[in-house]
């Protein structure tokens, strides 16, 4: 079902807060939300974690190229996550079956599908966001 969007930052604080005491000074990330967008809009639960499992998944990490993963309100409508681009030397398209995951939550929920792109050297995703808390659709 859906969720606040600050429901789905806490629980993005809590896996990026393990994954920084995993891998140290390897990965550095900021959660840049205006305060008042947090409990006006809503998104898939859980749709930000495979994002940033991805972004772990498929790019190179080290203490002198740390990740970072960086998510921030582009607008009331959008919420971009992104990481700088540091690929993986062998290049497995196993990003296929996550993206389809995060697609298809949304597509199940009838709301516009998120978005990827890389643009200055960051590797961005577009997760649109909803105004008003959608009715349940289904089972919840």
């Amino acid at each position: 079902g859906w969720v606040s969007l600050r429901q789905e930052l806490n629980t993005i604080r809590s896996y990026l807060y393990m994954l920084g005491v995993r891998f140290e000074d390897k990965l550095l990330y900021r959660i840049e939300v205006a305060e008042e967008l947090q409990d006006q809009t809503f998104l898939p639960d859980f749709i930000l974690q495979p994002i940033v499992e991805n972004a772990i998944k498929h790019n190179h990490c080290s203490k002198k190229q740390p990740l970072e993963i960086v998510i921030e309100s582009l607008s009331p409508q959008k919420l971009l996550v992104k990481n700088n681009y540091q690929p993986k030397e062998e290049r497995t398209e196993s990003l296929g079956i996550g993206w389809f995951n995060i697609e298809s939550r949304y597509q199940y929920l009838g709301g516009p599908l998120p978005v990827k792109y890389v643009a200055d050297g960051w590797f961005c995703v577009e997760v649109p966001l909803k105004q008003n808390e959608p009715s349940q659709t289904a089972t919840s």
